[in-house]
């Protein structure tokens, strides 16, 4: 049996906010560490692409519900 619009939906947001939740943890921690070991420019490029990263995947998952939304 098919699953459903919403169940699609549901299943793309449940995956979603797993990766958000993952993300900001990581990037807490990343900022955590970067705080209290020092800055360098090595760990500043992890946190700047950490958060395109987390940007990028937001989006991605926006345009997927988006997607469904318009089935």
């Amino acid at each position: 049996m098919a699953l459903t619009k919403e169940e699609i939906r549901g299943a793309v947001q449940d995956h979603a906010d797993t990766d958000k939740t993952t993300h900001e943890g990581l990037l807490a921690a990343v900022v955590a560490y970067n705080e209290e070991n020092g800055s360098t420019p090595e760990r500043e490029k992890l946190q700047k692409e950490l958060e395109k990263h987390v940007k990028k995947t937001d989006d991605g998952h926006n345009e997927l519900l988006a997607l469904i939304d318009e089935i």
